[in-house]
Order: C-alpha cells, then structure tokens, then sequence
C-alpha cells in the first residue's frame, strides 16, 4: 500500500471524528446491529466482534476481529477487521482491509479492497470502480465501472462493463466472464481465459520479466497489517479523546 493513500485513509477517518457529537460510538467485545435496529447516525464499532444486521443511516466504521453484515448502511463503510463478510448493502462507497475478505453486497458506489484473501461473491455489484489488492483475487460478481487488481492469483467469472487491469502472476478467466472494455495485464505468463469468454474491447499483454516479478511492488501483506494496527491504533485514541472530552463537559 502507499504511503499517500494511507496518509489519505487516515485523514478521511480522522475528519469524520468531526462529527462525533452526531455519532453512535460501540465498544464492547461482541457488538451486535440486530435486525430491529434502525440507527439515524454515523455508527463506529471497536471489539472482538462486529455484527451488523440493522440498518446504518449514516457511515459505518468498524475495527473488529471478525466482521459480520446483513444490513443495511446508507453512507460509507470502512472497514478493518481479520475475517470480514460484508452481505449488506452500502449505498455509497466501501473500503476493506482484512485478511479474509467475503464481499456479497450491492455497493452503490466505488469498492476499495485489501487483504489476503479476496472473494467478490456472485452476488455482489459495485456501481462503480473496483479497487482490489490481495494474494488470491476472486471476482465473481457485477463491476459497472472499471477494474483494476494487483494479486499473486486472480480468477474472474463476472462481468465487467469498463476496462480491467491487472497484475498478478497467474491470471484465469473462466466463463461466463464479460468484459465490455479492454483488458490490460501484466504478467510473466499468458493468461488462461476461456473460448467463451467475450472481451470487447481487445487485450494487451504486458510480458515482465522474472527479475521484474521479484521486484514488484505489489501487495506485501506485512505492509498492510502494520499499516492497519496503526491506524487502529490512532483512530482509537481520537475515540478515547472524544468521548472522555464529551465526559468531562457532561460531569
């Protein structure tokens, strides 16, 4: 990950706290949306274990274990947890960092991926660009924008209406694989794409080198764990901050 989209996820973050005054603040070690629940505000959740199977009128930001949604969030999601299955919807944009990543869920907007692990189910459409970085990339759902996918193993069965590019050693397209724009990829080997797999708009093969391969500057997994204990680490001061000053002005 580089260090200016870090920087840029921790001012995004960091700006939100802005309006902690109009947000709903979970902090237990199982915290559970249920079904019943309708929350009006920005929910952020810190613990074990996050479940959100309510409805979120605001953004969602979640640091957990484990992350579970059924639900509904009508802003933003960001989310950072090692095991996440996000089957919600998320009518604006999503960005995920974990491990293992399940994503089934229509996202309205962009969807920023990072982990080890990636599926985007064959459920799942993104309204519009999709952003995804891992060792094993599985896209299987709908992308109405544009693709772009860095990964040791990508695997693609879905549609997708804009141009794909992609880095990765071993690349296969299986059918019924859709890609309306053009496919551009790098890699030291051919990609496997099936005969009925259709691309419309062409396909460029970039050949690198086994000397580039190893000094690709790709996903390195270490990297993006340090990167997100730390900004788990900042964001959770600023929570602590905030509500010991929200406290004080209440005692």
């Amino acid at each position: 990950m580089s260090k200016r989209l870090i920087i840029s996820l921790i001012l995004v973050m960091v700006l939100g706290y802005g309006s902690a005054s109009a947000s709903i603040f979970m902090s237990r070690q199982s915290n559970v949306v249920s079904s019943l629940d309708s929350l009006d505000d920005d929910l952020y959740v810190f613990g074990n274990y996050g479940e959100v199977y309510g409805i979120v009128g605001g953004d969602l930001t979640a640091f957990c274990y484990n992350h579970e949604a059924d639900g509904i969030v009508m802003g933003n999601a960001n989310i950072f947890a090692f095991t996440i299955r996000q089957a919600g919807n998320v009518y604006q944009s999503a960005r995920i960092f974990g491990y293992e990543i399940y994503v089934d869920a229509v996202i309205g907007r962009n969807l920023l991926v990072f982990g080890n692990d990636i599926e985007i189910g064959d459920d799942a459409a993104v309204g519009k660009d999709l952003d995804c970085r891992g060792e094993v990339v599985n896209v299987k759902g709908d992308i109405k924008g544009n693709a772009k996918i860095n990964a040791r193993i990508v695997y693609i069965s879905g549609k997708i209406d804009g141009n794909v590019e992609i880095k990765a050693n071993e690349i296969y397209i299986d059918s019924p694989a859709r890609i309306e724009g053009e496919l551009t990829y790098t890699s030291n080997k051919k990609a496997e794409i099936d005969d009925d797999v259709i691309i419309a708009g062409g396909i460029d093969w970039i050949e690198r080198t086994p000397e580039e391969e190893s000094d690709d500057s790709g996903f390195h997994l270490p990297g993006i764990i340090r990167a997100i204990l730390f900004i788990m680490t900042l964001l959770t001061g600023f929570a602590l901050i905030l509500i010991l000053k929200r406290h004080t002005r209440e005692s």
